[in-house]
């Protein structure tokens, strides 16, 4: 009947772990908590469980969370908002230069621009090299 108790204890540990971020912690905890169930399931004394569970969130936290996290590093993360445009091409509207204003198209939008240092003809192929505020830093492409 303890076993019952080891797997919501770790499915209690599984939701502490997403509403936290506490890096793998709490999941270690949990893979203690089902190791500690089954040795339940199998007729272990409730000292023995507490030892599985014990080596096994202590044996998770040095293997496991390591490689998870590791693993959590490498995602690639798509960029958004503001900073999907840059380094995308565009299409000058107006004539732009370092100080005169004008305007470029980007992915259907239409944004304010100045270039980075030369002065660029309406119709040409610019890329998008930063942001400031509501407008975009171009240069020719």
């Amino acid at each position: 009947m303890s076993w019952i108790i080891w797997i919501i204890a770790a499915l209690i540990l599984a939701i502490l772990e997403i509403a936290t971020v506490s890096l793998f912690f709490f999941t270690c905890l949990a893979a203690g908590s089902i190791f500690a169930g089954i040795a339940s399931v199998l007729g272990a004394g409730i000292w023995i469980q507490i030892i599985i569970f014990s080596v096994a969130s202590v044996l998770s936290v040095l293997f496991i969370r390591p490689l998870l996290k590791k693993y959590m590093k490498n995602v690639n993360t798509e960029k958004s908002n503001i900073d999907a445009i840059i380094g995308k091409e565009a299409i000058a509207t107006e004539k732009i230069s370092k100080k005169t204003q004008g305007f470029v198209k980007v992915m259907g939008e239409i944004w304010s621009a100045f270039s980075e240092s030369e002065e660029i003809e309406k119709g040409s192929i610019v890329e998008i090299i930063s942001v400031k505020g509501t407008r975009v830093i171009v240069r020719k492409k």
